[in-house]
């Protein structure tokens, strides 16, 4: 673990330094000192703070596209992000009507992915990879990791562990497994402190 000071608002480039451009797929997590990435109302909105903010923007800055689900869409109240645009992955697409991201689309064209598969990455990716895409940001629920990261071949995951006044006093691994006991075999590449955020980034193979 190491330590970065940062000047007051230059979180956004430390992230965006903390973290290289990827190939590929990297997917993001914020979570508590217990490992929860929702509360009690499925969001985790109140979970981190403006530097967990500052990392996320940072990430879909660099992100060709960015991919989350119908649940964490609806949870989140998603809206049109400036950086990239965003596919949303769902059965129900006239259940994310009503969303900002949809209602107010910005500058990007956002859409639905429909899977038709089990191999629900595979054909995704694919289909991603046919719209010029190379670095797909992944923001949805954990359970899906196992399968992302059979079916595409090595991931990264980014494990930021927020507002804990001690980051020496949580091992970073168990928050991982907590996440999702699925990345049991991920291999740690950086763990760095800034201001309340552990950020820790892992390499994960199926």
């Amino acid at each position: 673990m190491r330590y970065v000071d940062v000047d007051p608002g230059q979180e956004f480039n430390a992230f965006a330094e903390l973290v290289p451009v990827w190939a590929g797929w990297l997917a993001t997590y914020v979570v508590d000192s217990n490992g929860r990435h929702v509360d009690e109302n499925g969001s985790s909105a109140n979970l981190g703070d403006s530097g967990d903010l500052s990392l996320l923007m940072s990430l879909r800055e660099k992100a060709d596209v960015i991919v989350t689900t119908g649940a964490t869409a609806r949870a989140e109240n998603y809206r049109p992000s400036r950086f990239a645009p965003i596919t949303v992955i769902t059965k129900k697409p006239e259940s994310l009507a009503e969303l900002p991201l949809f209602v107010n689309p910005g500058t990007f064209t956002n859409q639905v992915f429909e899977p038709t598969q089990e191999a629900l990455f595979s054909e995704l990716t694919s289909y991603l990879n046919e719209q010029g895409y190379s670095r797909f940001l992944f923001e949805g629920g954990p359970s899906l990791l196992h399968s992302l990261s059979t079916q595409t071949g090595p991931i990264s995951v980014i494990l930021n562990i927020a507002n804990v006044e001690n980051q020496g006093s949580v091992d970073p691994k168990q928050l991982l497994l907590v996440l999702s006991p699925a990345l049991k075999g991920a291999t740690l590449l950086d763990d760095a402190v800034i201001g309340s955020n552990r950020v820790t980034r892992w390499s994960v193979t199926a």
